[in-house]
């Protein structure tokens, strides 16, 4: 019998040729096996042969690529652009406090709760004819002993009591999974237009509608705080819970204003700043980080500059302890470092008299959040770059010792932190002057993805040292 070998067809050929080809595209961009036992740029953890650096959809596109929608809102006034840092806190105004907005909604004609009640008063049935009926019972009692509502309380009440609970985490939706969704959409902007024409742009004085928005925001805040304290006084303790980490949230943007203020010239500015950092319980880092943060960058005696291979949480009990107690030693005014502890015991101890425990609670939980987030960024901000020793003295802080990234619409939300690298070079540049280094250490992803990155470090290592072996092999 005669054997017939068939041919693929042209179509076919050409189909599996460009299946290859993108087979030896991927395999081009992985970085090459580094040999082990070479721990690399600040040491910590060996990196095994089977490493590689996970692909990011936010870097479909390239530095600096803008979809028509970016391009649209670079047209507005510039300090139109950063109005989502003030626009973000008044809008989350009637989630946080949904307690007194859910009523007039509700007599507006659209009463949500009810609407809940009558969906799930539909499900239950269903579910109650598979025989269920005394789990169902269980968990109903269960929801309202959680919510502090008598037993068998009806669902819309039941119901009115979720959402007054759960509202007031909406920032932590929008900040950790709006935002850098809109930046796959938006694209990217190193904002090289505005960065001085080529013109290093070293003063902060003038500017003023610029700092417009600072001022604001942290005015909002300050104001939203006491607020925020007043409103949880009277909510059950899971209520109290979700206030404090909503207001926590934002808090974390306000680090970003805190810190643009302390670099400030006018002594106004740094007055606020340091008044803001109050609010934040945390009022050292004004000084920290001048003193401390931008002297040592980059070297292992810098408590806010994480090494390779360490952990988030080894890093933050590190970063917290070693700047308080740095700070301690550095500086020589005992009235300075007094009002470091005064200044936001008086503010706890005020609101505790006023309103009660869950009042400071509420202003303790926000401050641990806001401080977790700062300390997220921080260790986003350098991980593993560190300055050699040359002559026994470390080199000047360059591009190659900072993380960029210039995702559009985070920037917005928090006036270009993103841009990192470009602050350490020229600490007195504002904001809205600050450029991404195309040419220095790229993130895969803005700050709320990397953020919660950081806190799985397994991913982290397997991500961010991938990209270190690429940045020490200079192909990236």
């Amino acid at each position: 019998m005669r054997t017939v070998v068939r041919r693929p067809s042209s179509a076919g050929s050409r189909a599996a040729e460009a299946r290859a080809a993108r087979r030896a595209a991927r395999a081009a961009t992985r970085p090459r096996p580094r040999p082990r036992g070479n721990s690399g740029s600040g040491g910590g953890r060996n990196t095994s042969s089977a490493i590689w650096a996970l692909t990011s959809p936010w870097e479909r596109k390239q530095p600096g690529e803008l979809a028509p929608a970016g391009k649209f809102w670079l047209e507005l006034p510039e300090p139109v652009r950063y109005a989502p840092l003030v626009f973000v806190q008044l809008g989350f105004l009637p989630f946080l406090f949904s307690y007194a907005f859910l009523p007039g909604v509700v007599r507006a004609g659209f009463d949500l709760p009810a609407l809940l009640a009558t969906v799930t008063a539909w499900a239950w049935a269903k579910v109650s004819s598979l025989g269920a009926p005394a789990f169902l019972g269980r968990l109903g009692s269960l929801a309202c002993r959680a919510l502090e509502l008598p037993a068998g309380s009806p669902t819309d009440v039941m119901w009115g009591r979720i959402l007054h609970t759960t509202l007031p985490l909406m920032p932590v939706l929008y900040f950790f999974a709006v935002v850098p969704a809109l930046d796959l959409f938006i694209g990217r902007d190193g904002n090289k237009d505005k960065a001085g024409n080529g013109k290093p742009t070293t003063s902060r004085r003038g500017h003023s509608e610029f700092r417009v928005v600072l001022w604001a925001s942290a005015i909002i805040y300050i104001t939203m705080l006491p607020l925020s304290c007043a409103a949880a006084a009277a909510q059950p303790l899971l209520a109290t819970i979700t206030i404090g980490v909503g207001l926590g949230m934002y808090g974390a943007s306000q680090f970003a204003v805190a810190h643009e203020l302390l670099h400030s010239p006018l002594p106004k500015d740094r007055s606020l700043s340091w008044l803001l950092l109050v609010y934040l319980f945390y009022p050292h880092y004004e000084r920290s980080h001048r003193l401390i943060h931008h002297v040592r960058v980059g070297t292992p005696e810098d408590p806010s500059t994480a090494r390779r291979g360490q952990g988030f949480y080894n890093f933050f009990v590190r970063s917290v302890v070693e700047n308080w107690t740095e700070m301690q030693k550095i500086e020589e005014s005992a009235l300075v470092r007094a009002s470091w502890i005064a200044g936001p015991s008086l503010l706890g101890l005020s609101l505790l008299a006023a309103l009660g425990p869950k009042a400071l609670g509420v202003y303790l939980l926000a401050s641990f959040v806001s401080v977790l987030s700062l300390e997220l960024v921080n260790y986003i901000e350098h991980y593993g770059l560190m300055r050699k020793k040359v002559n026994g003295k470390y080199e000047q802080v360059g591009k190659a010792h900072s993380w960029n990234a210039d995702f559009f619409w985070t920037n917005m939300h928090i006036i270009n932190l993103q841009l990192h690298g470009d602050h350490h070079l020229h600490a007195l540049k504002p904001y809205q002057r600050l450029e991404n280094f195309e040419d220095g250490p790229q993130l895969p992803a803005p700050y709320p993805v990397m953020m919660l990155l950081a806190l799985v470090p397994a991913l982290w290592f397997r991500v961010m040292d991938a990209r270190l072996d690429r940045l020490e092999a200079g192909t990236s």
